[in-house]
Formats: C-alpha cells, structure tokens, sequence
C-alpha cells in the first residue's frame, strides 16, 4: 500500500481528500469527479475514513492528475 502511494504521488495522483468538517450522514456524501458521480465502493469507487475524516479512492476511480474533484455532503450546523 506504502509503495502504490509513492508512485501516485510521483504521478501527481492523489488517493485521500481530507474534508473541512464531518458529514452528518455518509449517505449524504456525494463523490464527483470530472462531473461523474463516483459510486461508494472499495474496489473502484471511494470509501469514507472516519479517523482521518477523508475520502479514499480505490482503483480505476483513482483521480488523474489535472481532475476536478467534488465531495458534497451535509455538515453539523448549530442555531443561535
């Protein structure tokens, strides 16, 4: 896993997206890449860490260098 890293990183690829604030729901993360929907799986798609509270790509779904990647989801929000 280390070494498949290195050579991503070496290709400009990059594997985890670490998110600004923690989804309410993991069904209401919604993964885009180049404006395609990118299904939730551990194969060729994402996954979700919460320790690190990042989002994980997985084989063929893996980002090229120059993609856009999107990541909604609903966050905590608090009422005054």
């Amino acid at each position: 896993a280390a070494l498949q890293e290195i050579s991503f990183a070496a290709a400009g690829m990059t594997v985890n997206f670490p998110l600004s604030q923690t989804p309410v729901t993991l069904q209401s993360v919604t993964v885009t890449v180049d404006g395609v929907v990118i299904a939730q799986d551990l194969g060729n798609g994402w996954t979700y860490d919460a320790e690190s509270n990042s989002i994980t790509f997985h084989g063929d779904s893996i980002p090229g260098p120059d993609a856009s990647v999107v990541v909604n989801y609903m966050a905590p929000s608090e009422c005054n």
